[in-house]
């Protein structure tokens, strides 16, 4: 038995997958139709708002994957980006974003998420870019995507290191190492991209000879996948290690970066790569050519909205005028680069431009002020590039790498033992089925008569009872021939007593009627449902009524019973409180307990009966609402 309940199990779940994969694949019509849009001249806008629509419908009527709808959504933000720029280019990304959201398509908001999140670090702007890795990283974390976790984490280590968080910045590049290195050898794109962003870390607190082994851990990954990009970041950044000790073997990495990567493909990549090089100019004396990479480094960050290289090149100029001797003219370029860097939370470029800032008051002859900066500068420095945070970064590295071996050992024992567990529980289902449809099948029988032999004596019993004429209240009804002590087989079971002081049924419904709309004043007045501990009792006992009649008052008012109306009164009460602006900073959970629920479970189970969907989602759209 248990081996044919298994077989059924295999059997029903194959063809359900091959049912899911039959609904789910793509439409060929959708996937030409999306080739052609990447491929759109810009130009043709007519041409752009048809195939756009036409997409839209096949995803209306159609179930696609959601990295199908991710490149819809990035070819038209490209298409918008060449036409009318990156603002409006952002605008469909948003406009995805309520989409996914009202649709509670999760996956799609998780990635449309992460690629917000990259185009505000581009531009420099990390606190938003925070919040959106922030959000993208706990979705994936409750879907179990490794791959998409990873680069999440990736992505949010950078950001700390633009903070000057350097150690939280660590510590994630190193959780990410752990997790594709370890649990995940298979994801080697990410394993490069985390061994990129702990060099850079390393070479922030100068640790170079960290830096360059995880440099070229990266190139050797990014080598055998191959990535074209990986490889070139990776070449940069040692470029960068060498520019100060050996600048020939820098410039060699900085063209060999600069061949990998193509500028029309990859800008911000390319802009990386342009500058360092042209800071290698700039250190052997060559103006001429520098000033020349500059402006055309300039151009291309405004053109392609990359705004956090614009402080970089500011502090190139600047370099550039103070080698010259114009030192003033250097202090001016610095400061309104720093200025820039502040205004987009970029605290690492912002620390290196003060210290360039001081060589050059120190040039400049301006001793106060340089004084006063350089002490600024030291409590920076003591606060977060110290020796202690070297160390605590290599224990943290070997801390992380033992507890997910323990995790692991942990995650493949529960992993057994829920399998033994299931199959176990299938077994018993199974005999348990089995052995109720044998009783079953031998008692349907027996069950039948005496389901006729009862429905024959009911019958006899009402043809023998005399029939009992209605009574007045107060007067007990008279059974003639009915002696003083009935046995046991003379009292009628499906007739209830009826209790001393009940009404008849057509003043109990009047009086119902009457007490309505004093339940109702005495619920809006003094909001008795905000009590968690409210009963049918208490609401009663304030009316001047008994517990029983309440059911009869509530049927008087509507088809709501006494326990549907007050969570009515909650759920309204929550939504209440969701659109007032004040309620932000309040948890979700905390407004359900505010508002009556007894509990978080309590709470959302009865919103979502009511409502149709979960309070956060509902507090979402309200959220946008109020945005719009």
């Amino acid at each position: 038995v248990v081996l044919g309940c298994f077989l059924l199990i295999s059997m029903l779940a194959g063809c359900s997958e091959n049912g899911l994969k039959q609904a789910t694949a793509p439409d060929q019509n959708y996937s030409v139709m999306l080739d052609s849009l990447t491929r759109l001249p810009v130009s043709d806008s007519m041409e752009f708002v048809r195939i756009t629509r036409q997409l839209k419908k096949y995803e209306a009527g159609r179930r696609f994957p959601d990295t199908l709808k991710l490149r819809r959504v990035e070819a038209m933000a490209s298409w918008v980006r060449s036409r009318k720029g990156a603002d409006s280019a952002f605008t469909v990304y948003l406009e995805a974003y309520d989409e996914a959201i009202r649709s509670g398509d999760s996956i799609l908001l998780a990635g449309l998420c992460f690629r917000m999140g990259k185009w505000k670090l581009g531009e420099g702007s990390n606190r938003m870019a925070q919040g959106f890795f922030a959000r993208a990283r706990g979705i994936y974390d409750d879907g179990f995507h490794p791959r998409e976790l990873a680069k999440t984490i990736l992505s949010q280590a950078q950001v700390l290191r633009e903070l000057s968080d350097l150690d939280g910045a660590q510590r994630l590049a190193m959780e990410a190492i752990r997790m594709v290195t370890l649990a995940y050898p298979e994801a080697e794109a990410e394993a490069g991209s985390a061994f990129l962003t702990s060099g850079s870390v390393f070479a922030d607190t100068h640790a170079d000879s960290m830096a360059r082994v995880s440099y070229k851990k990266a190139f050797q990954i990014y080598s055998a996948v191959p990535d074209s990009v990986g490889m070139a970041e990776a070449l940069g950044n040692l470029g960068l290690l060498y520019r100060k000790s050996n600048p020939d073997s820098a410039l060699f990495y900085y063209n060999q970066a600069l061949a990998l990567a193509d500028p029309n493909r990859y800008p911000f990549e390319s802009v990386v790569f342009l500058y360092n090089r042209t800071n290698l100019l700039s250190d052997r004396m060559q103006f001429d050519l520098a000033k020349a990479g500059y402006d055309s480094l300039l151009n291309l960050c405004r053109r392609e909205g990359i705004y956090q290289g614009i402080p970089r090149v500011l502090s190139g100029y600047a370099s550039i005028a103070s080698q010259s001797g114009n030192n003033r003219q250097a202090i001016a370029l610095l400061r309104e680069a720093r200025r820039f860097a502040d205004s987009m939370t970029m605290k690492q470029v912002s620390h290196w431009l003060m210290q360039e800032e001081v060589d050059a008051l120190e040039l400049a002859g301006d001793a106060k002020e340089a004084l006063r900066m350089l002490k600024s500068l030291r409590k920076i420095d003591d606060s977060v590039l110290n020796i202690n945070r070297l160390r605590s970064i290599s224990e943290l590295e070997l801390q992380y790498r033992t507890e997910l071996r323990e995790q692991e050992m942990k995650r493949l024992r529960s992993r057994v033992y829920a399998v033994g567990t299931i199959a176990g529980l299938l077994a018993v289902i199974a005999g348990l089925s089995l052995g109720g449809l044998l009783l079953y099948r031998q008692r349907n029988r027996s069950y039948r008569l005496l389901v006729r032999q009862y429905e024959q004596n009911r019958a006899e019993e009402k043809r023998v009872r005399p029939p009992v004429g209605p009574t007045k209240k107060g007067v007990s009804p008279q059974f003639p021939n009915t002696p003083e002590t009935p046995g046991p087989e003379m009292i009628d079971t499906s007739v209830k007593p009826s209790r001393e002081g009940d009404d008849e049924g057509d003043e109990d419904v009047e009086v119902s009627a009457d007490l309505y709309p004093l339940f109702e004043q005495l619920m809006a007045e003094e909001a008795l449902w905000l009590d968690p501990d409210l009963k049918v009792e208490d609401v009663a006992g304030r009316l001047g009524i008994s517990p029983r009649r309440m059911t009869a008052v509530m049927r008087s008012g509507g088809a709501l019973t006494f326990l549907q109306y007050i969570n009515r009164c909650r759920v309204d009460h929550v939504v209440k409180l969701f659109r007032d602006r004040a309620q932000d900073p309040i948890r979700t959970d905390a407004l359900g307990l505010m508002s009556g629920f007894s509990s978080r479970s309590h709470f959302y189970r009865v919103f979502k009966e009511v409502t149709g969907v979960t309070p956060g989602v509902f507090r979402e759209i309200a959220s946008r609402q109020h945005a719009d």
